[in-house]
């Protein structure tokens, strides 16, 4: 029988790594982070800290992939989401000024753990629970 044990202990360490991080504000199209890497990333609601949306950008740039969530040319899970789900916000362009007036975000690049970035997200989604990834 094979012991997945490292492999759950080494996610978990990961995780309470991103977690423990200052959240950036996602506020604007210029984020405070790497430009040219891959990682994963989780988007919370800065007033009830509650995660929404983890997601991942292999080897790419994850700048690009977050601005995705708020540009009016993107396509964007959480933001349809929000727009078929909260009977508060009637639209996508409200969805996405929502999302850049109450989410912030906290990630880590690819390079800094050492499992697969695919395990990495889905672990993160499993442990978080995010509400716009199912």
């Amino acid at each position: 029988m094979m012991n997945i044990q490292p492999n759950i202990d080494e996610a978990t360490d990961m995780l309470k790594e991103m977690l423990d991080r200052r959240p950036i504000d996602f506020s604007g199209p210029t984020l405070n982070m790497p430009p040219d890497k891959g990682g994963i990333y989780v988007l919370f609601n800065k007033n009830t800290t509650e995660p929404l949306y983890a997601g991942r950008t292999r080897g790419g740039d994850l700048q690009s992939r977050l601005r995705a969530h708020w540009e009016s040319n993107s396509s964007s899970d959480l933001v349809e989401k929000l727009a078929k789900e909260c009977p508060l916000l009637k639209n996508r362009d409200e969805s996405k000024s929502w999302i850049k007036k109450n989410v912030e975000v906290r990630w880590l690049t690819e390079d800094e753990f050492k499992m697969d970035i695919k395990f990495a997200e889905y672990f993160a989604i499993g442990v978080l629970r995010p509400p716009f990834n199912g």
